[in-house]
């Protein structure tokens, strides 16, 4: 006859052989998963990959491209000296400007699947540089930059496609960080560096950065920062740039005729920082020319003068060249080992002995 022991001891065989069962079953499961999660994986990069295949091929399929052979050289970036100025800092801010209209057609063809091609890519910058309105021609990316411009913009749509951001939102939050460190370059080449420099310590993601950098081609550089070009700067201020704190600028004077408003003399006719010079000047007896300009716009509070060789005075009064109004005088200055403090002021000219020199210090 079964005792209830018997029975206990029965019930508990049977349960712990259906635990045993069902952490099998478990263990199969999490395999089973863990395989279903690798195809996804699988799945996903082969998507992606299919993907930049399917809009390289159809990148290939140009109707537009030149049946001709292309040039395939690409022009270095230009070397020449650019020094910073008041013009320097418009010609950075209107680079700046073309670069987010670029920006935005490149955005608008990504955004209505227009298949990135070479010769779309020139059109679309053509009409960038169109609207633009600069004074003389503007270079287009070379052939082999258009391709890897292509390159880029095939990558970027595939890397950002359930992302929804854009070229311009990248590009905006980065604009004053860019004026102020390309304004400081002197050559073409280093402001293309400072340029790619922030992209890369930005938080723009991998596969959006190319495309940025590719997308300011060299010649380009070159043409907006070559002090004998002609860009539309109209619009742009000559003082939104920064200089930094303690920058110092030396200055010979030289010979100008009508130094305030009379006979020849000498000035300094070099401009510095972000002063502009201009002629001709108004006065209480009328408008005078200068040959060359030696007058500047701009306000000296907080600048210093120290005199090296001579002796120099600044002429200075509010307003500007079209102004009426009489000019004061700072009085000589001599080498006296001195920074002087340099008036308030909105127009000056910097005067003196023949052979003078002077250094300028920012505040």
């Amino acid at each position: 006859m079964t005792t209830l022991t018997d029975k206990f001891t029965a019930f508990e065989g049977q349960t712990a052989s259906e635990h045993d069962e069902t952490i099998a079953t478990m263990g199969d499961i999490a395999g089973v998963l863990a395989l279903i999660n690798t195809a996804i994986d699988t799945l996903n990069n082969n998507a992606a990959t299919n993907t930049r295949y399917l809009l390289a091929a159809i990148a290939s399929q140009d109707p537009c491209k030149d049946c001709e052979a292309p040039d395939i050289s690409v022009p270095p970036v230009a070397t020449d000296a650019n020094p910073v100025s008041g013009e320097m800092c418009k010609r950075t801010q209107a680079f700046l400007h073309a670069m987010s209209e670029v920006y935005t057609v490149l955005d608008t063809m990504s955004a209505f699947g227009v298949p990135f091609t070479p010769s779309l890519i020139g059109t679309a910058i053509n009409q960038v540089i169109t609207a633009l309105a600069n004074g003389d021609t503007t270079p287009l990316p070379s052939f082999p930059e258009s391709v890897q411009i292509v390159a880029d913009g095939i990558n970027y749509v595939a890397g950002g496609f359930l992302v929804g951001d854009t070229l311009v939102g990248y590009f905006t939050p980065l604009l004053f960080d860019m004026r102020d460190a390309i304004f400081l370059t002197t050559t073409p080449v280093d402001a293309k560096a400072a340029f790619n420099s922030i992209i890369e310590g930005s938080s723009i993601p991998g596969y959006a950065i190319p495309i940025m950098e590719d997308a300011a081609y060299n010649a380009l550089w070159s043409y907006y920062f070559d002090p004998s070009s002609d860009p539309n700067l109209t619009g742009y201020s000559a003082t939104a740039c920064s200089i930094p704190s303690g920058t110092c600028y030396t200055r010979d004077l030289h010979h100008v005729a009508n130094v305030g408003g009379g006979g020849d003399g000498e000035a300094v006719t070099e401009a510095f920082g972000l002063f502009e010079t201009v002629s001709p000047v108004n006065s209480t007896g009328g408008y005078v020319g200068q040959t060359p300009p030696y007058w500047m716009l701009g306000n000296l509070n907080g600048w210093t003068m120290e005199v090296l060789i001579g002796s120099v005075s600044v002429s200075y009064r509010l307003g500007d060249e079209t102004g009426a109004g009489l000019f004061s005088n700072t009085g000589s200055f001599g080498v006296d080992g001195i920074p002087h403090a340099m008036p308030t002021c909105g127009i000056f000219a910097c005067t003196g002995a023949v052979g003078a020199r002077v250094r300028f210090c920012s505040p």
